[in-house]
C-alpha cells in the first residue's frame, strides 16, 4: 500500500499533467511556453528531473504530430497584435472614453474593434487580411481588455487578484502561488484568457488547487 505523501505526490504530478496538457490544447504560443516553464519549476522545486525530461518528450511529440499547434507556432503573416493594441488603444483615445469604468461594454468594444479591422488605414497596410477575412479578433492582452471595458476600476479588480496571490506567497511562503501569478500574468499580456471557457476553466484549477497547497503548508507547519 503506499502511503499518504506518496498518493499525494501521484495527485500532484497527474493535476500538473492535466494543467499542462490542457494549455496545449489552447494552443497559444504563450501557453505552450509557460506549460514548459511551469513543468520545469515544478519538477525542479521537487527534484523530479527524470520526470521533467519525460514529460518534455511527450509535449514534443504532441507538438509535431499536431498540424494546428504547428500552425500557430509558426507566423507566417506576421503577428497581428499589432493591428489590434493599435486599434484598442484608438478606443482609448476617444474623446468620449471614461477612464473609469471604461465603455463598461463589452460588446461595444468588439463591435469598435472589428470596425478598426475594417478601416481604411488597416485594410491598406500589411495587414489587411484581418478585416478582409473577417477575423473578429479581441484585444489579445488581458490587461487592455479589462481597462477598455471597465476602466481602471476592472483593472485594479483583476490585478487585486495577482496582488492576493502574491500576499499569499510572501506570507504562507507558497510557492505555486508564485507560479499563479507568473502564468497568468504572463498569458494575460498576449491573450484574453479569461474571455475563454477553457480559459476560466483552467483559471479555477488553478486556484483551488494552490489554496489545497497552502492549507497542506499551514497544516504541516
Amino acid at each position: 500500500m503506499l502511503d499518504n505523501t506518496t498518493i499525494k505526490k501521484v495527485i500532484l504530478y497527474l493535476f500538473i499533467g492535466l494543467i499542462i496538457f490542457t494549455l496545449f490544447i489552447i494552443a497559444a504560443r504563450l501557453a505552450m511556453g509557460v506549460s514548459v516553464l511551469l513543468c520545469f519549476f515544478i519538477f525542479l522545486k521537487q527534484r523530479k528531473t527524470v520526470y521533467f525530461v519525460g514529460l518534455v518528450g511527450v509535449l514534443f511529440v504532441m507538438v509535431f504530430t499536431n498540424q494546428y499547434i504547428i500552425q500557430r507556432l509558426t507566423v507566417e503573416k506576421g503577428e497581428p497584435r499589432i493591428v489590434i493594441w493599435k486599434c484598442a488603444k484608438g478606443i482609448v483615445d476617444e474623446k468620449n472614453f471614461n477612464y473609469y469604468v471604461g465603455t463598461f461594454s463589452s460588446e461595444q468594444v468588439d463591435a469598435k474593434l472589428i470596425d478598426c479591422y475594417n478601416s481604411k488605414e488597416v485594410l491598406s497596410g500589411p495587414y489587411w487580411w484581418i478585416g478582409k477575412k473577417n477575423f473578429k479578433y479581441n484585444t489579445h492582452n488581458q490587461y487592455i481588455w479589462y481597462f477598455v471595458t471597465y476602466g481602471f476600476l476592472g483593472l485594479t479588480l483583476f490585478l487585486g487578484i495577482f496582488g492576493v496571490q502574491f500576499w499569499n506567497f510572501i506570507k504562507n511562503k507558497n510557492g505555486y502561488s508564485f507560479f499563479f501569478i507568473f502564468i497568468f500574468s504572463s498569458q494575460s499580456l498576449f491573450e484574453n484568457l479569461l474571455s475563454r471557457q477553457l480559459g476560466i476553466y483552467l483559471f479555477l484549477w488553478f486556484c483551488y488547487f494552490f489554496v489545497i497547497r497552502t492549507e497542506n503548508t499551514i497544516q504541516d507547519a
